[in-house]
């Protein structure tokens, strides 16, 4: 048994949507979800080998995602993923007007300030074990952009990883290439009905706003996580 510990924000909801309904197929993984919406999870502190809310707000949802717990003890789990909280590729402009450095200093701003890399440095510092990210995903396409290529996208992939995550011991997965569409955005069907985060509040499971670009469905989720599957095994 593989045990598997998703920490994340809204976007977790597709996840967590897409492991209800897939998780009778995949008797060797158990996987636990600690999520709150926004950015709740900046009340995380360390403890020992924990993380643990400073927030009786970010405690129930914990609690609620979890099942039960309220706090991440790094000993439960195998494998770690964090799960959007602002990671987003830097797409560098082909033709950039700003110096080398200018551009440089802005990607580590990018990356160094997303609630995803705070988390990734407090379960580093408490753990040994594999860690990886997913970004929140690309948005929804407003028109039809020239670009069909990936190459882009998975070039910011590769940057997150060499500058940033492998030098933690950990790694950036890209969603699904089958989930995008124009190099660099999400196909449309995959915002379809998708859902509010469950996290015990009157708002659970709310169908997203029409004018969602970023938040997906179980269709979506599924896809993630048997890619992610694929990886860890």
């Amino acid at each position: 048994m593989t045990t598997i510990c998703i920490i994340g924000n809204s976007h977790v909801g597709s996840l967590k949507m897409a492991w209800d309904n897939i998780s009778p197929r995949y008797p060797t993984m158990d996987i636990t979800f600690f999520a709150q919406r926004g950015y709740g999870l900046k009340d995380l502190r360390i403890e020992q080998q924990s993380l643990l809310p400073t927030s009786e707000v970010l405690a129930s949802a914990l609690q609620f995602t979890s099942g039960g717990k309220t706090g991440i003890d790094t000993r439960l789990y195998d494998v770690f993923l964090i799960y959007g909280l602002f990671l987003t590729p830097y797409f560098q402009a082909d033709k950039p007007f700003y110096s080398q450095a200018v551009l440089q200093h802005a990607l580590y701003d990018h990356v160094e300030g997303s609630l995803s890399f705070k988390v990734l440095k407090q379960l580093r510092s408490i753990t040994d074990k594999p860690i990886f990210a997913g970004h929140d995903p690309l948005l929804i396409p407003r028109g039809e952009p020239a670009n069909d290529s990936p190459a882009a996208y998975l070039e910011a992939i590769n940057t997150l990883n060499t500058l940033f995550y492998q030098p933690l011991d950990a790694e950036v997965i890209a969603q699904p290439l089958d989930t995008i569409v124009y190099g660099r955005h999400t196909h449309p069907d995959f915002s379809k009905n998708s859902k509010r985060l469950a996290v015990g509040r009157k708002t659970d499971l709310e169908s997203q706003p029409d004018h969602n670009k970023g938040h997906m469905n179980d269709e979506f989720g599924e896809l993630w996580l048997r890619q992610f599957f694929a990886k860890i095994t």
